[in-house]
C-alpha cells in the first residue's frame, strides 16, 4: 500500500477505515493484475492500466461508495447499483460479506471480460 493511500485511510473512523480495508481486500484480491492507486483524487483500482473502481468516502456519510467507471454497461439486475452519470454507477457498502463479496466480484469479472 502507497503512502498516500495509507495516508487516506489511517484519516478514516475505525468503522469506516476497517470497512473501506474490507473492500479493498476483496478488490486487490480479484486478480493478481489488480493495481491501486490515487487518481481523480480517489483510490482507484486498475486492470492492465484500464481504471475499474474507485472508492467514494465521504464524511457525511456511514457507508462507503465503490464506483464503477464503466457502472452502465454492468447487468444490475439487483438494482445495487446508483448513479446518472454517463458511465460511472455506484454501490454503497454497509457492511461487508458474502454477499457483497460475491456481487463486487461480480461486477469486476464483468468489467475485466468487457
Amino acid at each position: 500500500m502507497n503512502k498516500q493511500i495509507q495516508h487516506i485511510l489511517l484519516q478514516l473512523p475505525d468503522a469506516k477505515m476497517k470497512l473501506a480495508l474490507a473492500i479493498r481486500e476483496t478488490i486487490l484480491a480479484h486478480n493478481t493484475s489488480m493495481e491501486e492507486l490515487i487518481k481523480y483524487g480517489r483510490i482507484t483500482f486498475t486492470y492492465q492500466n484500464k481504471d475499474l473502481a474507485f472508492l467514494c468516502i465521504k464524511s457525511t456519510h456511514a457507508h462507503i461508495e465503490l464506483g464503477f467507471f464503466d457502472g452502465v454497461f454492468l447487468q444490475n439486475t439487483n438494482n445495487l447499483l446508483k448513479g446518472s452519470a454517463k458511465t460511472i454507477r455506484r454501490m454503497e457498502v454497509h457492511e461487508m460479506n458474502e454477499e457483497v463479496m460475491h456481487q463486487i466480484n461480480n461486477y469486476l469479472n464483468q468489467l475485466i471480460e468487457k
